[in-house]
């Protein structure tokens, strides 16, 4: 059994393969693997980032950390860049 005739059972052949079409690396994963709403909604993920590339998920990256970066650091965002400017 390919890991591709998993799909059409739980959304139907058409949405299996827009699903497929969005994120290829689902075909790598093995025919046993668990398949469930959230493998359609990473695809969507997948699918609106490939297009940005490695520098795009850094920048993704970095700018999600900022709340956490600023709770670790009781630094807000004013704050650092007042600091940096000199105002």
């Amino acid at each position: 059994m390919l890991s591709l005739d998993l799909f059409p059972e739980q959304f139907g052949l058409e949405e299996a393969k827009r699903m497929v079409l969005r994120n290829p690396g689902l075909l790598s994963t093995k025919p046993s693997a668990k398949v469930d709403n959230l493998t359609m909604q990473l695809s969507y993920g997948v699918s609106f980032t490939r297009p940005l590339g490695i520098a795009g998920l850094l920048l993704l990256l970095a700018l999600a950390s900022v709340p956490a970066i600023e709770g670790y650091t009781d630094v807000s965002k004013a704050e650092f860049f007042n600091s940096i400017i000199g105002g």
